[in-house]
Order: C-alpha cells, then structure tokens, then sequence
C-alpha cells in the first residue's frame, strides 16, 4: 500500500497512562512533518483501548467497554461516540464503510463519510448454526 506524504502518520496506544488529572486511556497520532506540519493530538477514553484502525480520512479505535471513536486525521470526532451492542470481536475499515462484529455475534455497519448506520445491530447467529455446520463457525 501506498501512503500519500500528506496523510502519512503514525498511531500509539498508551492504556492507563497516569496524568496529573488521573489515569486516562490515550491514542496518539503523530503526522510526519510533510502531513499537517507535523500535526501531533491525543485522545483519551475512559476505558483502555483494544483495537485501532485508520485510513487516509479516519481513524477508529474500540474500547473494551464496548466504545467506538471516531475522528478525523486532526484528532476531531467525525462522530459521536458510539455504543456497540457487546464487546467487539473484528473490525473492518474499508473505504467509507466501517464493519464491527461483536463477540456476542452481532454485525454493525456504517458509512462513516456520509455518517450513516447501514446495519444497525443483526445477529449472525442463524448463519453460524446451520445444518451441517458441525464445529458451529462458517469463517
């Protein structure tokens, strides 16, 4: 994959970082100089963080209490933080479109560019408890 020099930046997950305000869960992103002049932000989440992903237009990160961030490269939220229906399992950022599958076996579904919920929260549960599927998982 090819990075475009102006959205070149890096991303570093501190959990339970003490601060002179208490403990807070940080997501850092650094822009190389010729991305944002070198732009630098954080995040912090009250809950640690357990999974991040980004692109040349977001980055997401999902906390084990079950939260989904979303901000822009300048570390602004390009949503509300989200409530996902349980823990997340797997989480796909293709494009405009942001996948979750929870561990209880629920898929959700966005357009984050156009900030729309495509699948609000449908159960897998029926495809993984097919006839025939003896061990119970298709993936």
């Amino acid at each position: 994959m090819t990075t475009k020099p102006e959205s070149s930046y890096s991303l570093e997950v501190k959990n339970k970082n003490k601060r002179t305000n208490g403990v807070c869960n940080e997501l850092r992103c650094k822009h190389f100089p010729s991305s944002f002049h070198g732009l630098e932000w954080t995040l912090c989440t009250d809950a640690p963080i357990c999974g991040i992903s980004g692109d040349i237009h977001r980055i997401v990160a999902v906390c084990e209490d079950a939260t989904l961030h979303i901000v822009d490269l300048k570390g602004r939220y390009a949503l509300s933080p989200i409530l996902l229906s349980s823990y997340p399992s797997k989480m796909v950022l293709s494009g405009a479109f942001l996948i979750i599958i929870t561990t209880k076996a629920c898929l959700q579904m966005w357009n984050i560019h156009t900030k729309k919920v495509i699948i609000k929260s449908e159960s897998l549960l029926p495809l993984l408890n097919q006839p025939g599927n003896d061990s119970g998982i298709i993936f």
